[in-house]
């Protein structure tokens, strides 16, 4: 028994694959590009993005430098402001004249007990240590230390910072402060942290 079309003519069973799956096909087809055209706009958004995270991320990098560099400034002068009150001490009779127990508690008060700053000597004119923040007297004799040299060689050399040291795993730096030539370099304060 043949089957015929509503047109008349005789239909074969077997209809092609795409009249069979043309709604499906077009389905994947559109899913498709639905899927690329997503893929497309979420490149876009972030490559439109990326230079305002770079631009942000270069700000917070230098709002990190800034604190850092304002941190070591205040620590530095702290530090700087320590080595100062033992050099004044040094070269103020006054001072020296006293009790070696309050000759030291004036030389070294709290403020010479801040964090990473692990010693502070007062030596005098020929290098030898003749105060130390922990109230012991070495005979140690820094004349051939260049951050001495650079103090008895330049009167006005200031806060100075001598390449490191190291001890085990921690890095020492010693920086120094000369009195001056005014004072005929009387003392030299050296910190180490």
């Amino acid at each position: 028994m043949k089957r015929f079309s509503a047109s008349g003519s005789p239909r074969s069973p077997r209809t092609s694959w795409v009249d069979r799956h043309a709604a499906s096909v077009a389905i994947a087809i559109g899913a498709t590009l639905a899927i690329v055209v997503i893929l497309i706009a979420t490149l876009l958004v972030l490559a439109s993005g990326r230079p305002e995270a770079i631009e942000r991320a270069r700000h917070t990098s230098a709002n990190v430098v800034v604190a850092l560099a304002r941190d070591m400034a205040r620590n530095l002068k702290i530090y700087d402001l320590s080595l100062q009150a033992v050099i004044d001490g040094m070269t103020d009779p006054a001072i020296l004249s006293l009790r070696a127990e309050i000759r030291h508690q004036v030389l070294f008060d709290r403020s010479t007990t801040a964090a990473y700053i692990s010693g502070i000597y007062a030596v005098d004119p020929l290098g030898r240590v003749t105060q130390d923040r922990a109230r012991q007297l070495p005979s140690t004799d820094l004349s051939d230390r260049d951050y001495f040299v650079v103090h008895r060689d330049h009167a006005d050399a200031g806060l100075f910072f001598p390449n490191p040291i190291c001890r085990g795993s921690e890095t020492a730096r010693c920086p120094s402060r000369s009195a001056g030539a005014s004072r005929a370099r009387t003392a030299v304060s050296a910190g180490s942290r």
